[in-house]
């Protein structure tokens, strides 16, 4: 072969339509070597929730400043500052701090 070769057209709609009969199996392998070629990167793998819990599991937790206080959503502040000892105490002890308990909880000291 003298030169380059150029796609036609032609030739690339005929590629498109082999890729799309193509199986699972054989997409991954066609991505596997255009991705090692660099004409294409390779399909990003997503983390998923279990991916982070892994994670923490394996290297530990986000480590914090000596002192550091993790502040309430601002949904707890505007319930009031009964909602506020609540939610603080609550996770203090590990325990929900679903804003529904929260609600419960500040329903029933006003009662």
């Amino acid at each position: 072969m003298n030169g380059p070769v150029v796609a036609t057209d032609e030739g690339v709609a005929r590629l498109v339509g082999i890729l799309k009969q193509a199986t699972p199996e054989q997409k991954d392998m066609i991505r596997d070597v255009i991705g090692e070629s660099g004409i294409i990167k390779k399909k990003r793998r997503r983390g998923s929730t279990q991916d982070a819990r892994m994670f923490v599991t394996r290297f530990g937790d986000a480590v914090h400043p000596e002192g550091f206080e993790v502040a309430p959503p601002s949904n707890i502040y505007d319930k009031g500052p009964a909602a506020v000892r609540l939610w603080r105490m609550r996770r203090e002890d590990h325990m929900s701090t679903s804003q529904a308990d929260i609600d419960a909880m500040v329903m029933a000291a006003k009662e």
